[in-house]
């Protein structure tokens, strides 16, 4: 488990890429600790491509989340979770692309 925070952008407009960082990260198996006065470098662990597109999650619940959005579920969310949903790139939520966008999250669920 990282405690991140934004270390700068690169990309473009419509495909901005943030990198990532963190002074603490703890191992939730063995609870071992690495703290930094430094950014340590944070490499996202739910990283794909789809189409030439980054398909990423931050986290197990933020991939079960898109999944289930995507999928039509019904669910209730709260107002940052529903405006995070609301700005997803278009590619991702059209209809022809949606299912094997499920299907690439679902993958990366199972392989992790």
């Amino acid at each position: 488990m990282a405690h991140m925070y934004p270390d700068g952008f690169k990309g473009s407009y419509h495909e901005v890429l943030q990198r990532l960082a963190a002074k603490r990260i703890i191992c939730t198996h063995c609870a071992h600790q690495q703290i930094s006065d430094q950014p340590i470098p944070y490499q996202l662990w739910f990283l794909t491509s789809y189409r030439g597109k980054a398909l990423w999650a931050n986290n197990r619940a933020h991939l079960e989340l898109l999944i289930a959005y995507l999928a039509g579920e019904r669910m209730q969310f709260n107002p940052d979770t529903q405006a995070m949903l609301e700005t997803l790139p278009q590619w991702m939520i059209l209809r022809h692309n949606r299912q094997k966008v499920i299907h690439s999250l679902r993958k990366m669920h199972n392989a992790r």
